[in-house]
């Protein structure tokens, strides 16, 4: 891709700095998000990797989808970031290294998508018709459900023709297009899939809403369990987090967008994309009781393990001087 031509087409996306170092700022913010966001990634990955969280099927889900935010949150916030940071300009071939990371990285997002729609289907099932879920997701049909998503990342991935990725550093955002003669356009198969994803799994989260508030008006016959309601939860706030990420991006490409010239709409997309992938962790700890009881014992788990001998050796004495005391009290008595 020649680099005169990618800046004389995309002119119309580039606009001025706002205020002084304005890539820099932006960078500096997106760099912080990633770690905010990763940590508690971090830790709700290794809660759900616990033997007793692997039993239900919605954790092993859970788990690629916690694995997937990590990869999706390096792109949208890590990448981004050390190269708006590091000040790398539109119209030079440095660029284009970020081209090709984001070129690989939108497979992980594709594989997002259906990892998502396979938990919401998961979740409705559970809740709806508990042998229909067990029949889809139990056992060895779990590992046809991860195939089928990465088999669904990779045809998309090379369906798109001419794909295009860019960096604009003035508003720290990577747009991924495709040239179409003279003109780049939102790439089509990147717009279809958020389509097509963002209704899916509003459909399930809508039939999971309903079906949860007639549980609860006859809570004294529920047939589901707290867990399986908190799970069912997280997916509703999920699918509203993605409905909002989805419609920012999708509009890009309207020419009735009534904010598309703002200067910090591009960071917004950005932004949400990253929110995207970071919440759902948050999420999963404040809402999952088991992942938040896993968490917090494996949390512990590693304090005590930090404790070194000395301490542990010192602690013994001092208790055996107290059993000690309390025997010669009871031998006085």
């Amino acid at each position: 891709m020649n680099a005169s031509w990618s800046c004389g087409n995309v002119s119309h996306w580039i606009h001025k700095d706002y205020f002084q170092n304005q890539g820099l700022v932006i960078g500096i913010v997106l760099l912080v998000m990633y770690v905010c966001f990763m940590v508690p990634q971090v830790i709700v990955f290794f809660s759900l990797v616990e033997p007793r969280m692997l039993k239900y099927s919605c954790h092993r889900i859970m788990i690629v989808i916690c694995v997937l935010d990590m990869v999706n949150l390096s792109y949208a916030l890590l990448s981004t970031g050390i190269y708006a940071v590091t000040q790398h300009l539109l119209c030079t071939e440095s660029v284009y290294d970020l081209a090709n990371l984001i070129n690989q990285g939108l497979t992980f997002w594709y594989a997002y998508s259906a990892a998502n729609i396979a938990l919401a289907l998961n979740r409705s099932l559970q809740i709806l018709n508990k042998n229909y879920s067990k029949q889809l997701f139990d056992g060895y049909r779990l590992v046809l459900w991860i195939i089928a998503i990465a088999a669904y990342a990779v045809i998309l991935h090379f369906s798109a023709s001419d794909p295009i990725y860019f960096f604009n550093k003035q508003e720290v955002i990577s747009l991924i297009m495709v040239r179409r003669g003279a003109k780049i356009l939102v790439n089509p198969i990147h717009y279809y899939n958020n389509i097509a994803k963002s209704i899916i799994i509003s459909l399930n989260s809508f039939i999971i809403f309903v079906y949860i508030r007639k549980e609860a008006a006859q809570a004294s016959r529920s047939s589901i369990t707290t867990m399986e309601r908190n799970v069912s939860i997280q997916v509703v706030i999920m699918t509203i987090i993605t409905d909002i990420s989805v419609i920012s991006y999708v509009i890009t490409d309207w020419e009735g967008n009534p904010i598309k010239s703002w200067i910090f709409y591009g960071t917004m997309i950005q932004v949400s994309w990253g929110l995207l992938h970071g919440l759902n962790a948050i999420i999963y700890l404040t809402l999952n009781r088991s992942v938040r009881n896993s968490a917090k014992q494996m949390l512990s788990n590693a304090v005590r393990g930090r404790r070194s001998p000395s301490d542990a050796v010192n602690s013994r004495p001092e208790r055996k001087s107290s059993l000690s005391q309390a025997a010669n009290q009871s031998v006085v008595k």
